[in-house]
């Protein structure tokens, strides 16, 4: 059967698929869609031309819009806590709506 990924081929990982087991390793769940309805968690980008992986939280259909931007901020300083535990660097894009992951040895890598 034919891979309905040409470009990346099933089993191919990329950095940020790399980062987003750690985060669900750690207990923390990748944001997921059901039907109509959106359950709260993790986003991990891969931004080739950059090098970086960009994580986001998302929130849920169920937190109130007041809530968001607490639950956000939250969310994004534990996974900046437990990414840096683990050797990665970790830098906070603007005004704090995502995380750009670098890994610790990116230099000796290239």
């Amino acid at each position: 059967m034919a891979s309905d990924r040409p470009s990346k081929p099933h089993g191919t990982f990329t950095p940020a698929s790399t980062v987003g087991r750690v985060l669900s390793a750690a207990g923390y769940k990748p944001f997921q869609t059901r039907r109509d309805t959106a359950f709260g968690g993790h986003r991990c980008s891969w931004i080739p031309y950059q090098n970086v992986t960009e994580v986001r939280h998302r929130c849920g259909d169920d937190t109130p819009e007041e809530a968001r931007d607490v639950e956000r901020q939250d969310m994004l300083t534990e996974y900046d806590q437990l990414l840096t535990a683990k050797g990665y660097v970790v830098e906070w894009i603007g005004s704090g709506y995502a995380l750009r992951v670098r890994p610790a040895d990116l230099t000796v890598q290239m």
